[in-house]
């Protein structure tokens, strides 16, 4: 029978890196080992994550992840935490969220690792979603890229001898990519990832991850090769271009499962006739039902996606960060101690007027596809001139920059 369902909170203890706009006020007041732990960020069924700083580095913000008390005499748990960690600290890439450190103290385990100020694509997509906002499907095709970056650095990770570890994410889901506030993207959560030589406690029969984005393979537990992770990406992708779930919701599980086992996934094409044919392309490619007709490689899926990009990327997911969280992810800092709020660099989050309306760095069209904003939302934004050619220019200067405004203010 499948297990893990959307939720391992039995297992984990929230993303590897700090969701910021979760953060509590609430100070631990206490350390472990070398790290001071500075706020509560989020809390799981395995561990709690803590904003902290390690002494003799001040002012740069780290993540530490702490197993929970209750858990410290439950071998099999701390076995999944160390797990994760054996193989998360081997993996050193801009694209995947870097683990620095394995600790214990006093029976008690931790994971010291990179801080990412900003939120999951999951947390992304549903703000979108209850916003009305459409996010450009080039965007989408440039996040695509920059996970498999990551991933194939993962499938192609070594152990010491030079021998192939194999490394499968097997947890392949948008609440496991996580955006910076500065447009960074990066892989999280190695918890149930499989490796050569990791202690073997999945059971025969036994399903580890999200059901929704699990490939064929995986929903029948089934043995799985990397070509697992890149099912699962493509239907990540899937979602985030189309906006929607690709299977109800709503189903039964017997009719879930099926579904997995069993998948048909529409052309992107049918469902958002603006997504760009190399977009179309790659989804299809890596949501073929057999293994052996996805791509061999992230790096090969990872070279469509970013052709399907067209040059849209870090700017754009930036601009988009900013419209969508920047308020909250500005709020959030604000408990922060000062020097971790000057080392994140917050400035450009920062609303240009009270409803956030400045056009910013990046033409909205560049982050998002929108409808027009409604004529009655338009302003003339004419100032007077002495000259009559400059003030001709100033007012279609002003009229251009009240459309982008306008269609802000609709967005948002």
């Amino acid at each position: 029978m499948a297990r893990g369902g959307g939720s391992r909170s039995s297992r984990r203890g929230g993303a590897a890196a700090a969701e910021s706009v979760v953060v509590s006020t609430e100070s631990p007041a206490t350390t472990l080992g070398d790290y001071e732990l500075v706020a509560k960020v989020a809390q799981g069924g395995m561990a709690t994550l803590y904003l902290a700083h390690k002494a003799g580095a001040e002012g740069k913000p780290l993540a530490v992840k702490v197993v929970h008390p209750h858990l410290q005499d439950d071998w099999e748990a701390t076995r999944w935490f160390i797990d994760e960690a054996l193989i998360a600290i081997r993996l050193k890439h801009p694209n995947v969220v870097a683990v620095h450190e394995l600790g214990e103290e006093d029976g008690t385990y931790f994971l010291a690792m990179e801080y990412v100020h900003g939120c999951t694509l999951a947390s992304l997509l549903a703000l979108a979603q209850r916003r009305g906002v459409t996010i450009d499907p080039r965007l989408v095709a440039w996040i695509g890229s920059e996970v498999c970056k990551g991933l194939h650095l993962a499938h192609e990770l070594q152990g010491d001898a030079g021998e192939p570890l194999n490394v499968i994410h097997r947890d392949m889901s948008p609440q496991n990519v996580l955006l910076s506030h500065v447009g960074e993207v990066k892989l999280i959560d190695f918890g149930v990832a499989k490796a050569e030589g990791r202690a073997r406690r999945t059971s025969h029969g036994e399903v580890r991850g999200k059901l929704r984005y699990m490939s064929p393979e995986q929903a029948a537990a089934e043995p799985l090769d990397r070509r697992a992770d890149l099912f699962s990406l493509g239907v990540v992708l899937w979602e985030a271009a189309a906006q929607r779930r690709l299977n109800n919701p709503d189903m039964e599980m017997a009719e879930l499962l099926e579904a997995l086992r069993n998948p048909r996934v529409p052309p992107l094409s049918s469902v958002r006739p603006d997504v760009p044919p190399a977009l179309v392309e790659a989804v299809q490619w890596a949501t073929q039902p057999r293994a052996e007709d996805r791509p061999p490689t992230a790096a090969a899926l990872g070279a469509l996606l970013a052709d399907a990009a067209d040059g849209v990327g870090r700017e754009e997911l930036t601009e988009l960060m900013r419209r969508l969280l920047g308020d909250k992810l500005v709020e959030s800092a604000r408990s922060f101690p000062k020097p971790f709020v000057e080392a994140l660099a917050l400035d450009h989050l920062e609303p240009t007027n009270p409803r956030g309306e400045g056009t910013g760095p990046v033409p909205l069209d560049r982050a998002v596809a929108a409808p027009p904003a409604d004529s009655s939302e338009r302003r003339a934004r004419a100032q007077k001139a002495t000259s009559s050619q400059a003030w001709l220019l100033i007012a279609m200067l002003a009229l251009a920059m009240g459309a982008i405004a306008a269609a802000a203010a609709y967005l948002l």
